[in-house]
């Protein structure tokens, strides 16, 4: 079995306004790429508000709004399975909006965390060279991450509205 120092995950919050667990999202991005075939590997992960990501949407995609979750990645153009035996090789960069992650929980009825873990598996198909630029590719990925993050145990727990203080 694949320890999960065979996976370099680097994040970065960069929003002052969501905390969050880094080990268990770490964790959760080395079970994404295991159950994906890789041995070893390496992606940075940033974690931002829709200012920042609109930003970097309209600079790189040309879209002057928000989004959930871009990725850059270091092979651009390559579809991958898996790396080579042995080799680590980084794959690139995903950034979600914590802000976006935690509005789409609320409206699909969610928790932060799944919310979160789709988008990182999102993120991590694109680096390997998947594409949702149409309908139907859009939902052959969706059912895709639904089956990756079924099959490592992170389940779509229903949405628990916080308790009120009196």
């Amino acid at each position: 079995m694949t320890d999960m120092m065979d996976f370099d995950i680097e994040i970065q919050n960069r929003s002052g306004r969501h905390r969050l667990s880094r080990r268990r999202l770490s964790q959760a991005a080395g079970k994404i790429l295991r159950k994906l075939g890789w041995k070893k590997a390496g992606l940075s992960l940033f974690l931002v508000e829709d200012r920042k990501i609109q930003k970097l949407n309209r600079c790189y995609l040309r879209h002057n709004r928000p989004t959930d979750v871009m990725a850059f990645s270091q092979l651009e153009g390559k579809r991958l399975t898996s790396g080579p035996s042995g080799t680590p090789i980084f794959l690139g960069d995903i950034v979600i909006s914590l802000e976006s992650a935690k509005a789409q929980a609320v409206r699909y009825g969610h928790s932060f965390f799944y919310e979160l873990s789709f988008l990182l598996c999102h993120g991590i198909l694109h680096l390997m060279g998947e594409s949702d630029a149409t309908p139907k590719a859009a939902l052959g990925m969706e059912r895709c991450q639904k089956k990756i993050l079924e099959q490592i145990g992170i389940r779509r727990w229903p949405y628990k509205k916080p308790k009120r203080s009196s």
